[in-house]
This record gives structure tokens, sequence and C-alpha cells, in this order.
């Protein structure tokens, strides 16, 4: 059975730094790890993860917070290394902000951590001279005080092609990448010419394309080049690797549109909603195609927990999310029939995830690790925790490996628990359903771990989900 590591940073679970640390909070920004925070602090590696309860190869959760200690004496020379220098598609620096008086213009995307790296000083530093919050956003086009600090060289970025203005939407099918016959019979020569892009440009939907006259009657769009083939009951293994892995593209998906979002609307004002989320099967035999009648299976509430998980993680920008449906139609939580009525697998998902709702996200530091089936590979482990409004801590552990148990290991130094108790959510195959004459095949059962010197201990099974609460 494979063991795997939770870390909860201390900083995070409202826990008190010793009396004598001054200390103050990083928020985490997109791409950071604790090599470059470290290095914009003037702090070792081992020095910043030990005082969040860290590893110091733990990876870093975007918007959640990180203790910075206090330091001995300030860093005299700027650490560069390639974390604390990288730039991302739609990042564009110039090669130089310095002012004329010795400053620093603010650029989009800037960060009080960045430009302290930059010039070789600290965040505690820079924000101290310009009387700013070291926790607080820069406004671009606003001039910091660097100090007469050394400036560093601007490493390079890539630039992202912008096209021009256009006028129809793109739509997405199923995860289909849109192409010029689902919209016109004009060449995909046109209509790249027309839009100023390539030939090979990926399209992002809810984007607009200029569609150039047409010089041939429209192509009809037959349902079969967007209809999924997948069936959403009687699949295997394989079947249920490839759509996780499928699914686990949505955390790439919103990075690429909270980077874009990012750069004109750094405060984060304007939410990022997903709409219409979830899997999209064949129709059930003996049904209309057009109403999209699907069943919902263990494989599907999988696929939710690791949405949700998603989304949690991008709750800075992502502030609605609405899976597709409710009732009888794709994701649906209640099937009916007649007066019939079945409550599936996807609604005891939702259902365990309640205690999540307005609930402030922890970061949780863990060793996915690798399963593999086929060709797929995936990452065995999933996990997110909350604190809810009355302080209780909340656990949620995936477990994507349909045959292998894992057990958890979390350090609850400090926290207090007692107890965890909560439920699991698994069946025995990755295709079990629940069905009017089984309605119960598939539900939520009660689960605890150990909870022992500061250590939680839990088996969590195969295939399932696991929401748990620690007990005070």
């Amino acid at each position: 059975m494979r063991t795997t590591k939770l870390l909860l940073p201390l900083a995070i679970l409202g826990l008190t730094l010793p009396a004598s640390a001054s200390a103050f909070e990083h928020v985490v920004a997109g791409g950071e790890s604790l090599s470059s925070v470290a290095a914009a602090d003037g702090l070792s590696v081992d020095q910043l993860a030990a005082a969040n309860g860290l590893s110091s190869a733990a990876g870093l959760v975007a918007g959640s917070l990180l203790a910075i200690p206090p330091q001995s004496a300030p860093a005299t020379a700027a650490v560069s290394s390639p974390e604390a220098t990288a730039t991302t598609e739609t990042s564009v620096q110039p090669a130089t902000s310095a002012t004329a008086g010795g400053g620093y213009l603010v650029q989009l995307g800037d960060t009080l951590s960045g430009i302290a790296a930059r010039y070789g000083v600290t965040v505690s530093s820079l924000a101290a001279v310009n009387g700013l919050n070291p926790d607080g956003l820069l406004l671009s086009g606003s001039t910091l005080s660097i100090s007469g600090a050394p400036v560093a060289a601007a490493q390079p970025a890539v630039a992202q092609t912008v096209s021009q203005p256009v006028s129809t939407t793109v739509a997405s099918s199923s995860g289909a990448q849109p192409t010029a016959e689902m919209v016109s019979s004009s060449t995909v020569g046109s209509i790249a010419a027309a839009n100023g892009v390539s030939t090979d440009t990926q399209l992002i939907a809810g984007t607009l394309l200029a569609i150039p006259p047409q010089t041939s009657s429209p192509v009809t769009q037959t349902s079969s080049s967007i209809t999924p083939s997948t069936p959403s009951t009687g699949f295997g293994v394989d079947d249920y690797a490839k759509t996780l892995k499928s699914t686990l593209a949505m955390d790439d998906f919103l990075r690429k549109q909270e980077a874009v979002m990012d750069e004109y609307d750094p405060m984060k004002s304007v939410a990022l909603v997903v709409d219409e989320w979830g899997i999209w099967h064949a129709a059930l035999p003996g049904t209309n195609s057009q109403f999209l009648v699907q069943q919902n299976s263990l494989s599907d509430a999988i696929l939710a927990s690791l949405n949700l998980n998603i989304f949690a993680r991008h709750a800075d920008r992502v502030r609605m999310a609405n899976i597709a449906q409710m009732i009888n139609v794709l994701q649906a939580m209640i099937l009916t029939d007649q007066q019939k009525m079945v409550l599936t697998p996807t609604y005891y998902l939702f259902k365990m995830y309640v205690p999540f709702q307005d609930a402030s996200v922890v970061p949780v530091a863990f060793d996915a690790g690798n399963y593999t089936q086929g060709s797929v590979s995936l990452p065995r482990l999933d996990a997110i925790a909350a604190k809810d409004a009355t302080g209780k801590l909340w656990l949620e552990i995936t477990n994507l490996d349909p045959a292998e148990p894992i057990e958890i290991e979390a350090d609850l130094s400090g926290i207090g628990a007692k107890s965890a108790k909560g439920e699991t959510l698994t069946a025995p195959a990755v295709d079990s359903i629940n069905t009017f004459d089984t309605p119960r095949r598939v539900v939520p059962k009660p689960v605890a771990g150990t909870v022992h010197d500061g250590k939680l201990t839990l088996t969590v099974e195969p295939k399932s989900v696991t929401v748990i609460s620690l007990e005070q």
C-alpha cells in the first residue's frame, strides 16, 4: 500500500508564530516556488519551508499564504533562480523599467517579490521604503523607490499574439478544437488571414472570429461530428483513465484565461465564470439523442471532485462554476421517470462538498504519485483542504487509482485535533451506477481516521472520494 504525507502549512491554519518572531505573510503568485520566494526575501529554502511546516521540495499553490520569518540581516546581493526569473506566455516585460530618477516604473503583472528579487533587496525593505503592505498589490504605472539598489538585467519574455477584433463566437464541443468547417465554408487560410493569425493557432472557446464572405454553400454540420462516443455505462478502466485525463485539462485552461485577465485586471475585480462544465457521454440507447440523456457513474463523481478541487485552487478568480445539468440531462444529479426518482453518484459527491461552500482554502502540499493505465498517466492522488466559518478544518482526498488503496499521513501539530471522521464515496467498479431498482449502489459511507501525537492516519479506498472533518 502506498503512503502519502499531507502537509498543512501552520500559517494558513491560523496558528501563531512564536512571540519572538516578527513575520508577515506572502501571497503566492502563479509560478512561484519555495526557492523563488526565499530568494526574494533573502532566506534559504530550508528556512522558509521550516517556518511554514513544509518540506523543502513542496510545491506552492497560487493564492495561498506563506509566513515570511524575520531575517538576521538584509540580503546584499540579487539571487537568481529559474523559478524566480521565468516568465509566462502572456507576460511581456520591457527591457528596463527604471525611471529617470532611479526608481522603478511598475508594469502590468509586477509583484513586490518579483521586483525585490530583480534588484537584490528584500520584499519587507522594498515595501517599507515605499510605505506599502508587503502583501499588497501594485498599481501599474506607479513608481517605486529602490533605495539605490543596483538594477539587475531584465529577463527575456515571450510575447503573445493578439488577434484582431472579430464577430463570430467560437463554440466548444466536448473539448474538441473548433475548426473552420464548423462555422463556415471559408477555408482555414481565409479565416486565419481575416483574423491576423496563423493557420495552426489554437482557438479559445468564447473568443470571436471574423468570417469572410462565403463563396459557396455553407457546410451542413452533422451531429456525428460533435457527438461523444464514450458510453455512460458498461465502460472499463481504459475509458475511465482517458476521461479523467481529459478533465484535468481544466486547470491549464483556467491558467491561460487567468493570465490574460491578470494582465488587464491585476486587482481581480472581474470574476471568471465556468459555465456548463461536466462530462458529456453518448446518449443512452433508446433515447432521443437530442435530449442528452445519460447515466451517471462513480467515474463521473470522481471527475466532479477533480473539477471542484481545481476550481477551489483558482478561487481568487473563479467565483462561479455551473455543472451541466441538474436533472436527467448530461451529468445530472437526479434521474427521473414518471413517478420514479434516483439520486446519482454526482449528487452525493456535491452533498459531501457542502462544507467547502463559503470556506477558506487551505493549501495542501503532497506527493500525488502516479497511476498509469495503458498509455495514460495520471496523478494517483488529489486533495484540498478548507477552514469553514466556525474554524473547523475539512480535508478532501481523491484516490484516482481504481485498484490500490492509499494510506494518508497528515501532520496536525498545533491544531489540537482529537479525531477525524467523515464519509467516503466508492463502489465495486468505476462504472457502478444507481438505478431505480438499485438506488443505493453508490452512496457515501462513514469513515474515520486515527489521530495520535499530532498525526492523522487514514486509509482511502481505491477509486474513491473522501471528505473528513478534524474534530477538536
